[in-house]
């Protein structure tokens, strides 16, 4: 990953300034172009700051709020509360009318009736979000209340909860948001959101990681290619034959029985072997 920033506003403004600024103008110009998150006649992008910190590892928390500051104080960002739920703190930002003369960047061309109009109706519906937390009864779970990046598909990421139900690690408010973090950093680096979170759920997996490729090839090489391209397993149940069953035949053909000072390397094996049985498709 690599960061970039516009050298006048570094000479002037310093050089973490600059970077952090060059991040808000790439998410605005494309919400600009796409013609979303319009409030109060600005286009604006929103991120919390943990999400910051793995976008800019060089950073602590604390410097990245006080890059933020000094963004504001400078007369180039805006901050906004624009969440749809109180206890959401996540931050919005846009370019002020500074910024968007020295980047060079047209404001919006939207009226100013548009935008009061989109302002007052987004305002009817929104709750103040409070500083202090008073309520300590538990937060009823409710997936409506989080907001899914554009590129997140939505029946994708249901599903991906349904898994972890299922392996009985349901998701709460706080580790969902941390997940779409996460996920917002490999989106970020130009990964492909959709096999992420698709490997995770065939592997059986709580986390979301970069695809794996050297793995998936393995896979690959121990599936039945059948005439029509359609890649299914060739033995329905577990037993011999199965991928699973194979896996572990091999490892222990080649290290005997396991042992309490192998388990990393059979459990990756077996790992190697489950993920080959649920890319099968069964007869």
């Amino acid at each position: 990953m690599q960061h970039h920033f516009d050298i006048e506003i570094a000479k002037k403004y310093g050089v973490n300034v600059a970077i952090f600024l060059n991040n808000v103008v790439f998410w605005v110009q494309k919400n600009i172009a796409n013609n979303k998150h319009f409030y109060d006649g600005r286009y604006w992008t929103y991120n919390s700051v943990d999400a910051y910190t793995m976008l800019f590892p060089y950073w602590t928390k604390s410097q990245i709020e006080t890059v933020i500051k000094n963004c504001i104080s400078s007369d180039l960002i805006l901050k906004g509360n624009y969440n749809s739920v109180k206890y959401d703190r996540t931050s919005w930002y846009a370019l002020t009318d500074n910024a968007h003369k020295l980047l060079n960047i047209p404001i919006s061309e939207k009226s100013e009736m548009e935008s009061r109009e989109i302002g007052n109706e987004f305002l009817k519906n929104r709750k103040p979000i409070p500083d202090v937390k008073t309520n300590n009864k538990k937060h009823i779970y409710n997936s409506d209340e989080i907001i899914l990046p554009d590129w997140l598909p939505r029946e994708l990421w249901d599903e991906f909860k349904q898994h972890r139900k299922e392996i009985k690690k349901q998701m709460t408010n706080l580790s969902e948001k941390k997940a779409i973090q996460k996920l917002i950093v490999l989106h970020e680096q130009c990964k492909d959101i959709n096999e992420i979170i698709n490997q995770s759920i065939m592997n059986g997996w709580t986390g979301l990681f970069e695809v794996n490729k050297k793995t998936t090839n393995y896979i690959n090489k121990n599936i039945k290619q059948t005439d029509n391209n359609n890649l299914r397993c060739t033995v329905k149940e577990y037993g011999a034959g199965h991928p699973t069953f194979e896996a572990n035949k091999e490892w222990e053909l080649k290290h005997g029985k396991q042992t309490h000072g192998s388990d990393l390397t059979a459990n990756k094996l077996r790992s190697n072997g489950v993920r080959k049985a649920q890319d099968c498709l069964s007869f």
